[in-house]
Protein backbone atom coordinates (compact mmCIF):
# COMPACT_ATOMS: atom_id res chain seq x y z
CA UNK A 1 0.00 0.00 0.00
CA UNK A 2 1.98 2.97 -1.15
CA UNK A 3 -0.18 5.45 0.77
CA UNK A 4 0.81 3.56 4.47
CA UNK A 5 4.29 3.10 3.19
CA UNK A 6 5.07 6.70 2.92
CA UNK A 7 3.18 7.38 5.87
CA UNK A 8 5.24 4.85 7.70
CA UNK A 9 8.74 6.59 5.61
CA UNK A 10 7.53 10.02 6.92
CA UNK A 11 6.76 8.77 10.46
CA UNK A 12 10.32 7.64 10.54
CA UNK A 13 12.20 10.65 9.16
CA UNK A 14 10.50 13.18 11.66
CA UNK A 15 11.81 10.99 14.33
CA UNK A 16 15.45 10.94 12.83
CA UNK A 17 14.94 6.89 12.11
CA UNK A 18 16.98 5.38 9.07
CA UNK A 19 14.36 2.78 7.48
CA UNK A 20 16.45 -0.27 7.41
CA UNK A 21 14.36 -1.27 3.82
CA UNK A 22 11.12 -2.10 2.39
CA UNK A 23 9.78 -5.75 2.37
CA UNK A 24 6.94 -6.49 0.09
CA UNK A 25 3.44 -7.20 1.64
CA UNK A 26 3.03 -11.05 1.35
CA UNK A 27 0.38 -13.27 2.58
CA UNK A 28 3.47 -15.57 4.11
CA UNK A 29 4.46 -13.28 6.73
CA UNK A 30 0.79 -13.88 8.43
CA UNK A 31 1.18 -17.42 7.75
CA UNK A 32 4.56 -17.71 9.37
CA UNK A 33 3.22 -15.47 12.66
CA UNK A 34 0.15 -17.82 12.74
CA UNK A 35 2.92 -21.08 13.07
CA UNK A 36 5.08 -19.08 15.53
CA UNK A 37 7.99 -19.40 13.12
CA UNK A 38 10.21 -17.05 11.13
CA UNK A 39 9.39 -16.36 6.97
CA UNK A 40 12.67 -17.70 5.74
CA UNK A 41 12.21 -21.36 7.99
CA UNK A 42 9.06 -21.19 5.37
CA UNK A 43 10.51 -21.93 2.35
CA UNK A 44 12.03 -19.63 -0.38
CA UNK A 45 10.21 -16.70 -0.95
CA UNK A 46 10.31 -13.39 -2.62
CA UNK A 47 9.77 -11.83 1.19
CA UNK A 48 12.21 -14.22 2.55
CA UNK A 49 14.47 -12.42 -0.15
CA UNK A 50 13.55 -8.69 0.89
CA UNK A 51 14.28 -9.45 4.16
CA UNK A 52 17.87 -10.66 4.11
CA UNK A 53 19.58 -6.97 3.00
CA UNK A 54 17.15 -5.25 5.72
CA UNK A 55 18.59 -7.67 8.86
CA UNK A 56 22.18 -7.06 6.87
CA UNK A 57 21.46 -3.30 7.18
CA UNK A 58 20.01 -3.92 11.22
CA UNK A 59 22.42 -6.31 11.72
CA UNK A 60 26.00 -3.76 10.77
CA UNK A 61 24.11 -0.56 12.23
CA UNK A 62 24.12 -2.13 15.33
CA UNK A 63 27.58 -3.38 15.00
CA UNK A 64 28.64 0.07 14.79
CA UNK A 65 27.22 1.37 17.85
Amino acid sequence: HPGMTERIEKEARDHDVLPAGRIRYDRLVTDAQVQRTNVLACGDSAVGEDMKPVWRSVESALSNQ
